[in-house]
């Protein structure tokens, strides 16, 4: 994952083994959500069986423009996270259970980099 801004190139995340399915050989468009301090952009390039989807997530700060790769601390099960009240909210469904609903709160941690569960 190569962050392009001008003429600057920084490497943020080498990804392996992934599977691309697309209609053309375009850029692939990231989703963004928007934090006060900073922009994130979601990755989610394939499905994985009962595990639902494997997501990355790379980091803008609003401020300095530095870009990073995000990691989560305690994330198993993810699906498309939503800011609310600056916390990253993901829903997921319990694929091994009854089917129950999850709701995780996960506050960012700028010096690790990192979105941890409360």
């Amino acid at each position: 994952m190569i962050y392009k801004h001008n003429e600057d190139k920084k490497e943020l995340k080498e990804l392996q083994d992934l599977v691309f399915i697309q209609p053309s050989d375009q850029p692939i468009s990231f989703e963004k959500i928007s934090f006060e301090a900073m922009d994130v952009f979601l990755l989610t390039p394939e499905y994985t069986a009962s595990r639902g989807y494997n997501s990355y997530a790379f980091g803008i700060d609003k401020k300095s423009g530095e870009a990073f790769a995000i990691t989560f601390k305690n994330a198993e099960k993810v699906s498309t996270p939503v800011n609310k009240s600056e916390k990253l909210v993901v829903t997921t469904k319990n694929t091994e259970g009854q089917g129950d609903t999850l709701i995780t709160e996960y506050t960012f941690n700028k010096d690790s980099k990192q979105f941890v569960t409360e």
